[in-house]
């Protein structure tokens, strides 16, 4: 049965801790360019939905106002009483 050496241990660990620190300092540099990228893409898309709203409100504002008749004609429903109250 073969045992591992301590120099490979060692070794393994080092790798390890190498890796998490080259993540650690890639993360830092690169994580306000990801989130300013994301903030630029979000706020386009929101200008966007912003604009299609805009145009769409001023379409139905600048729409020429159309005529409407009224055909309703107001009938006598009942006759009106007066209540009064009493003490």
């Amino acid at each position: 049965m073969e045992y591992a050496s301590l120099t490979g241990f060692v070794r393994t660990l080092l790798i390890i801790i190498a890796v998490l620190l080259a993540m650690r300092v890639i993360t830092r540099m690169l994580l306000p360019y990801l989130l300013r990228h994301l903030a630029r893409k979000a706020e386009n898309h929101i200008n966007s939905q912003m604009e299609s709203m805009r145009r769409q409100q001023e379409s139905t504002t600048q729409a020429p106002p159309q005529n409407v008749t009224s055909t309703k004609k107001k009938e006598k429903v009942g006759e009106y009483i007066d209540f009064e109250e009493i003490d």
